[in-house]
């Protein structure tokens, strides 16, 4: 089954979009990332994150400040945020912008 769906970007919102075929099920995660100013900065989050178990692509967004990553599990999630913010970067952590979203 195939899902097509429409990402707006929102300032300090996280966006999870799950689909799977049999077996493997892939999520897509947009997180909110600050601090990010150039090319080259993207270009080091990036490669961080592509090297954690579980993540497959990452997509960044300068200008939405925003990193975009296809996974497998929940644990490769977390596992990025915690790369990008060991580089310094300040990343909102998911459960506390659904907490804040939902008030």
């Amino acid at each position: 089954m195939r899902l097509l769906i429409l990402i707006l970007f929102s300032t300090g919102s996280v966006f999870t979009v799950t689909s799977g075929d049999g077996e493997k099920e892939n999520s897509t995660t947009i997180l909110p990332v600050q601090g990010m100013h150039c090319t080259s900065c993207g270009s080091m989050v990036r490669r961080t994150v592509l090297r954690i178990e579980g993540i497959e692509t990452v997509q960044i967004d300068i200008q939405a400040d925003a990193v975009k990553i296809e996974h497998t599990g929940d644990e490769s999630v977390e596992d990025a945020i915690q790369a990008i913010r060991r580089m310094g970067y300040t990343v909102a952590h998911p459960d506390s912008i659904d907490a804040l979203n939902n008030k």
